[in-house]
């Protein structure tokens, strides 16, 4: 997947909040060939599994681009749920948890010109007028091993995916960025 995105929409579309129809992404990041890095991803295509196709106002997306391309992947919603690794120095591989967008301060310099962060995606996005996500939820898991070659995630991790998509879906049903209706039983 490296460099390619993966969309699927469903046809259903009628989630409104104040009226206005809200529209709703989640975007799974990752590289899959890179053993536990492609978590985001997988995570995604299990949350696929558990909602129905015709009542979800949900976009799910993949990709293992990040930076500028965030502003393309996220453009016209007006949520996003991002799924993707982390490894911090006493992490427990498997774990998972969400971050808080706020705590995300954009860069005040570019280390590249071809990369930024996300903070400074979403500013950036904002300030060209793109019509943006206002509301972001950021879902990461803790991984063993994020480099070595392998399409296969570690065995914590792995054992993981399943019970991440489903504390997702649920807190999407809460939060009513998704309806219950969604869920397959």
């Amino acid at each position: 997947m490296n460099g390619q995105l993966f969309e699927y929409s469903s046809s259903f579309d009628k989630l409104r909040t104040n009226g206005k129809k809200m529209k709703t992404v989640i975007l799974g990041l990752g590289n899959t060939i890179l053993t536990d890095d492609g978590v985001g991803i997988y995570v995604v295509r299990e949350i696929q599994k558990l909602i129905t196709d015709h009542q979800s106002p949900i976009t799910i997306k993949e990709a293992s681009l990040g930076g500028f391309n965030f502003i393309d992947l996220l453009a016209g919603f007006d949520r996003a749920v991002i799924i993707d690794a982390i490894h911090t120095k006493d992490g427990v591989p498997g774990e998972f948890y969400e971050l808080d967008p706020a705590a995300l301060n954009p860069s005040a310099r570019l280390s590249s010109l071809h990369q930024i962060d996300f903070a400074t995606a979403c500013e950036l996005a904002r300030n060209m007028g793109v019509a943006f996500p206002v509301e972001f939820a950021i879902f990461v898991m803790e991984v063993a091993d994020e480099f070595s070659f392998g399409e296969k995630c570690t065995p914590k991790v792995e054992a993981a995916v399943p019970k991440m998509s489903e504390a997702i879906v649920q807190i999407l049903i809460e939060r009513k960025w998704m309806n219950d209706a969604a869920k397959r039983s």
